[in-house]
């Protein structure tokens, strides 16, 4: 089991200082830490919580991780920790950005042109052809089609 942690900091602490007590019902013993620098530990994220942050599930960041393993200055977009992925805010930032040019260069490419209606001959020639033909074997002139005009 893991343990509790309780953080706490106290007006007669020094600059950095903090109390850590491993469980909730044991006395605190001070300890040196920089807050700020477990303030940055904590914006790490994980491929779960990046995928959270980015509003995107997590199959489908890593599949996108996957097609676009850098940037265009040819830096990860995470950092490898074994097998996990950690983000930092940069790097989710830089995946947004990721994000926004890969839209940006498929509206420049435009609207695709309207498709050309494919263009065919008449039938209309054929029609009279055959109704021409009809007529003269049949020696019946009633057949053959009215002219128009």
């Amino acid at each position: 089991m893991g343990r509790n942690w309780v953080v706490a900091s106290s007006p007669g602490l020094g600059s950095g200082q903090c109390l850590v007590a491993a469980d909730p019902g044991t006395r605190p013993r001070a300890r040196f830490a920089n807050i700020a620098e477990e303030r940055v530990m904590s914006d790490r994220l994980t491929l779960d919580e990046a995928a959270v942050e980015l509003r995107t599930k997590k199959r489908w960041l890593n599949d996108w991780l996957l097609a676009h393993p850098t940037d265009s200055a040819d830096l990860p977009y995470y950092t490898p920790v074994g097998r996990k992925k950690i983000f930092h805010p940069s790097d989710i930032a830089r995946i947004e950005f990721a994000l926004r040019e890969e839209l940006k260069s498929r509206s420049v490419s435009g609207r695709r042109a309207p498709v050309k209606r494919r263009i065919l001959k008449s039938e209309a020639r054929t029609d009279e052809a055959a109704w021409k033909l009809a007529a003269e074997l049949l020696n019946d002139p009633t057949l053959l089609p009215k002219s128009s005009g």
